[in-house]
């Protein structure tokens, strides 16, 4: 058992609140232990539970996932559990929170049907390679991460001006472009404002032994939050535009890509799909309907949160 989290563990913390953010790792002392080796939960090995910080609603992890994956792209399956904690004199409430799958236990091998190749959690805008801003959550002692650099090469490469066509035809022989265009549309659609293009964090990278490396979303506590509508204003703290106008060559992964007009079109076409087979009002009226009756029960009423 440890906590996790930043704002969302240094505010509860600091108000008393019992509702922190925690991960459980089943296997931990299996180097002390070897008999434990193997060690799982109902198939899991690890489990974040997410305490739906600045979420009144307390669905927004899940219903962005879920999200997420009815659109084609990959992401941790959730679900809503009450959770007890017992600290020495019997159980107390903690509140509702939502289990996220972690992304280097089971999803990545569970969603692309192999988890062999290098899995990232970085913490970079992508505009030059440092293997510090480039977690590696399984092949540690490999240390290779000429995928990734040879990604953020192509990425950033002076072709991309002089050889449009040289350009793209590079960064895809690294990268799986138009997913991360999937991914950037319902993204923006949902407005999800703590991911990449506001924050340098939230997501993962895998490479695929097909497809190269692979976009993969984490963490949407603060999802669907705000309005920025199709244009923005640059340099405020608001999820990104539908036309991203806003953003600057600080994000090259989306502001490369949505200089090019062959991405361009294609991002638009992934935007025109997801708003006429995947968000619309029918859909997410349903989709919000089943979450809130999940919770309410025990976030509300004498059996509720406190």
């Amino acid at each position: 058992f440890r906590l996790k989290g930043n704002s969302s563990l240094g505010a509860a913390w600091g108000d008393g609140n019992l509702k922190l953010p925690f991960r459980l790792k089943f296997n931990e002392f299996q180097a002390t232990y070897p008999a434990i080796t193997g060690q799982r939960f109902h198939g899991f090995k690890e489990l974040s539970f997410s305490p739906g910080y600045r979420d009144q609603s307390l669905v927004r992890e899940k219903v962005a996932a879920d999200l997420f994956r009815l659109a084609g792209v990959p992401a941790a399956r959730t679900a809503f559990y009450r959770v007890y904690i017992d600290y020495g004199t019997g159980p107390l409430y903690a509140g509702v929170y939502t289990a996220v799958e972690v992304i280097d236990d089971t999803m990545v091998r569970d969603q692309f049907g192999d988890d062999a190749g290098n899995l990232y959690k970085p913490e970079s805008a992508l505009g030059t390679f440092s293997a510090a801003e480039f977690e590696k959550k399984n092949n540690r002692t490999a240390n290779d991460f000429s995928d990734v650099q040879a990604f953020v090469a192509a990425l950033n490469a002076g072709t991309r001006v002089t050889a449009p066509a040289s350009w793209r035809a590079a960064l895809e022989a690294t990268f799986d472009v138009d997913h991360f265009l999937r991914w950037l549309a319902v993204s923006n659609t949902m407005v999800n404002w703590d991911s990449y293009g506001t924050q340098a964090q939230n997501y993962y990278l895998y490479h695929h032994p097909v497809r190269g490396l692979v976009w993969i979303p984490w963490d949407h506590n603060e999802a669907m939050i705000g309005a920025p509508g199709v244009t923005g204003v640059p340099n405020t703290r608001n999820g990104l535009s539908l036309s991203m106008n806003e953003v600057g060559s600080a994000w090259p992964l989306i502001r490369y890509l949505a200089d090019d007009p062959v991405y361009a079109a294609r991002y638009r076409t992934h935007l025109r799909g997801i708003r006429d087979s995947v968000f619309t009002e029918a859909a997410m009226d349903a989709m919000l309907d089943r979450a809130t009756a999940l919770v309410t029960p025990f976030a509300i009423g004498p059996a509720g949160e406190r």
